[in-house]
């Protein structure tokens, strides 16, 4: 038997693919449609033809959202796009699309994706394992059609990359439609006829309940579903705040209406699932304040013995990832053996502490470092900088930061800095690992370090068990011998010298996009094959469609807290 902590198996939901979805406002559903017309480069004929397609791939309420939201997005795309290297065209080539999206969806909904997200691999090297799974899938099969046709083989520009990410978060609409429907026949209830408000309310936290639980929306029954609702606050403590974001949402967006329709209703759970994934982060931030108050002397890191210290000195047991699961998170620093450390972001951002999910995308804890990335990306506004234009970009960012993070650049850093730029030929890529790997030291506690591809295998705790029959939890045993190991070392708020602070530098590189390839002029059959193949890897590995753990065992795993994957 083994313990959970908190949102370490809130977990039990899928880690698929789509963060390619924002389940849509109502606004984005039902609202005005932007002047499209204005887009810099837009062909309108093209764009007419495109949108037309999508109609006929994914119906017209499809399209009209597609349109309704593509200004939003493409706005947010914006700063990322313009940094990101082009290819010969002037466009972004497959790994660069993947980035973008993967980014775009951490940002706006805190969706993780599998096929977007490299999960411990490097975007190119990731991409070119997808593609085959992907092209079985009928849908993604049509949409890749429908793209590849618009677009060719020059690339992605801006507009063509928002409408791929709007008509994306479409099919995750109608996912939740779908699963809205699911719950309805669950409870024994017709989508056609209105629902007083009492019922109403009844529907949606039963939805939220399978939603938070990953359960199986199209399988469930009645009785199973009324247990686990019933039954949820024993292994899912901040149920009561979750039933609290979900009134307010329903306060906010539904009709002021004695009965409410399936389509009111449908708006409701539209809105939950736009804001759901910002609004769990609170639980995140709740987290990262309690390690950094342990945190071992402005690291970044906290002493795996600290780690462990609340279960063994008190009654907090959200800390209880064992050591062989922490180095396969990528959360663990090891480069003095004898003084283990938990890399604060790499945990925090790590799958044990993702939530709810569909079959598309699961839900975990912000990217902190995309603010400052997309920051930065602003201030540059090219693919790569000096080392003199990012030290001043990045410095300006720590000199208005918190005043535990307001400090100037060390000489270490912009040593290491300098290194980079000269490994480089003087100009530093700003989407690659030792950029990355700078700002983690930079700003240790929002940027996670950067672990060569291929060196970690992030994953979900019920996986991790699945493939290795290893306990995801460390034993109260093994808690208090680390504790005990801890005594003479260093105090955690004592100073400590630079080099020991980079202990984990390496000059390996990993560059999101290489350098652009000419297209020949003429093509070919196998030059379209090769397109697909690499869009497919790319843009259309949002489409993936896999089978979570979750779907097929729902009783495996239930919300960590108090139950940390009990098996």
């Amino acid at each position: 038997m083994f313990h959970i902590p908190e949102r370490f198996v809130c977990i039990c939901g899928l880690s698929v693919l789509a963060t390619l979805v924002s389940l849509a406002d109502a606004s984005a559903f039902r609202g005005r449609t932007p002047d499209l017309a204005g887009s810099h480069g837009v062909d309108i004929e093209m764009e007419k033809a495109m949108l037309a397609e999508i109609e006929e791939v994914l119906g017209s309420s499809h399209r009209k959202a597609t349109e309704g939201r593509l200004g939003r997005i493409e706005a947010i795309l914006r700063t990322t796009y313009t940094a990101l290297p082009k290819n010969a065209q002037g466009r972004l080539q497959d790994s660069a699309v993947r980035y973008a999206m993967h980014r775009l969806f951490v940002q706006r909904h805190a969706w993780f994706v599998q096929g977007l997200d490299p999960a411990g691999e490097s975007f190119n090297t990731s991409a070119s394992t997808a593609s085959t799974l992907i092209m079985q899938d009928q849908l993604p099969a049509y949409v890749l059609s429908l793209f590849e046709r618009r677009v060719g083989h020059r690339g992605f520009d801006l507009h063509e990359l928002a409408v791929l990410a709007a008509t994306f978060e479409n099919l995750v609409h109608a996912e939740a439609l779908g699963r809205l429907e699911h719950t309805y026949r669950a409870l024994s209830r017709s989508t056609k006829d209105p629902l007083s408000q009492e019922e109403a309310m009844e529907v949606i936290q039963s939805y939220m309940a399978m939603y938070v639980l990953g359960m199986n929306f199209s399988s469930v029954t009645g009785e199973e579903l009324v247990a686990q609702r019933d039954a949820i606050k024993e292994v899912y403590p901040s149920w009561p705040a979750t039933q609290q974001f979900v009134l307010d949402v329903y306060n906010s967006t539904a009709p002021k209406r004695e009965e409410l329709g399936f389509e009111s209703i449908a708006t409701v759970i539209e809105e939950i699932g736009e804001r759901y994934g910002r609004w769990q982060d609170h639980e995140c931030q709740s987290l990262k304040v309690q390690l950094v108050e342990i945190e071992d002397r402005g690291s970044g890191r906290v002493r795996l013995s600290d780690f462990y210290g609340g279960a063994v000195h008190g009654d907090n047991w959200q800390f209880s990832e064992s050591v062989q699961y922490l180095r396969q998170l990528g959360a663990l620093d090891e480069s003095d053996p004898a003084n283990l450390r938990v890399i604060i972001p790499n945990y925090i951002q790590s799958p044990s502490n993702c939530v709810a999910s569909s079959k598309y995308y699961s839900v975990c804890c912000m990217d902190e470092c995309e603010e400052i990335m997309r920051h930065v990306e602003d201030r540059v506004g090219a693919p790569d900088a000096t080392a003199g234009e990012l030290a001043a970009v990045v410095e300006s960012l720590l000199s208005n930061a918190s005043s535990a993070e307001g400090r100037p650049l060390s000489p270490t850093l912009r040593q290491k800095l300098g290194e980079v730029a000269e490994h480089h030929g003087g100009r530093i890529p700003l989407h690659g690992r030792l950029f990355a790997q700078w700002m983690h030291y930079a700003r240790p506690r929002e940027c996670p370090y950067p672990h060569a591809s291929g060196t970690t295998a992030p994953m979900k705790a019920e996986d991790w068990y699945a493939k290795t029959g290893l306990d995801p939890s460390v034993s109260q045993d093994e808690m208090r011998a680390h504790a005990a190991a801890a005594g003479g070392r260093p105090g955690s708020k004592e100073g400590y010298d630079e080099d020991t602070a980079v202990s984990m530098w390496t000059m390996e590189e990993e560059l999101i996009v290489t350098r652009p390839q000419p297209v020949p002029a003429r093509s070919s059959p196998l030059r379209g094959l090769a397109f697909l193949a690499a869009l497919a890897s790319g843009a259309v590995a949002l489409f993936q469609v896999t089978r979570s753990a979750a779907e097929k065992a729902p009783q495996l795993l239930l919300p960590k807290y108090n139950q940390k994957l009990k098996v």
